[in-house]
């Protein structure tokens, strides 16, 4: 899978089947397309992810299972069992996303640690559990009216509507760490007509491919490119 496979490797995560139950066809389908594209690819990464997804019985698989959506989380037994050097190259991009919290926060924290003093002798009324509302009504309204309007914000999202992202496909999509990642041929980069019978197909791909970009920009998820060409090693 190109320089693909270390990144979360191996995993084709379809958005739209997060909103569904996959039934065992789909199930097949998918550890079938896993398979095909460890094919491609021979880094000691890619070889050691097909072993241990060679180990497990697709009959086992349910739809919560992440590798049943072709899904390689980091936190399953599939990853645990990789040898270091192969975890370390899983886990790369992930790593490389991560913000270290600056000095400042910590000396804050660790200043209000110190200065805390616990010198509450009885327990404010507010503070007691007797089936009774603390807050006014006027107040409850007023956070319902926030979380309402938050929600109407998300759902109004296009990542949500299925008709729109029952076609955005990922090549892996790192849910916990909102990473996805898209594995390209020179078709998708150089837009040659060369590539496909009709100009209309090329249209469809490029709209196909700035709706992925879009999508993964509003919704907060880097999305990494990579293509055939460049290096395995990322």
């Amino acid at each position: 899978m190109g320089r693909h496979r270390s990144a979360g490797h191996g995993e084709v995560a379809t958005l739209a089947r997060l909103e569904k139950h996959l039934n065992r066809q789909e199930i097949t389908v998918n550890i079938g397309d896993s398979k095909r594209k460890f094919l491609q690819n021979s880094s000691q990464l890619t070889l050691e992810l097909q072993e241990e997804v060679n180990k497990i019985s697709e009959s086992n698989l349910t739809w919560r299972d992440p590798l049943a959506s072709k899904v390689i989380s980091d936190e399953s037994d599939l990853v645990q069992n990789l040898s270091s050097g192969a975890k370390k190259s899983f886990m790369r991009p992930s790593n490389k996303m991560r913000v270290q919290t600056p000095s400042i926060i910590h000396d804050m924290c660790a200043t209000f640690v110190e200065n805390f003093h616990d010198d509450m002798e009885t327990i404010p009324q507010h503070l007691f559990h007797d089936n009774t509302w603390k807050e006014s009504d006027e107040t409850l309204a007023n956070v319902t009216k926030n979380i309402l309007d938050s929600l109407r914000d998300i759902w109004k999202n296009l990542a949500y509507n299925a008709e729109f992202v029952s076609a955005q496909k990922l090549d892996a999509f790192f849910q916990k760490y909102r990473i996805a990642l898209e594995v390209q041929g020179a078709q998708h980069r150089l837009h040659s007509t060369s590539w496909y019978k009709d100009v209309k197909k090329l249209e469809d791909v490029v709209n196909r491919d700035r709706k992925k970009r879009c999508m993964c920009q509003d919704n907060g998820i880097f999305l990494l490119e990579v293509w055939y060409d460049e290096k395995p090693e990322i």
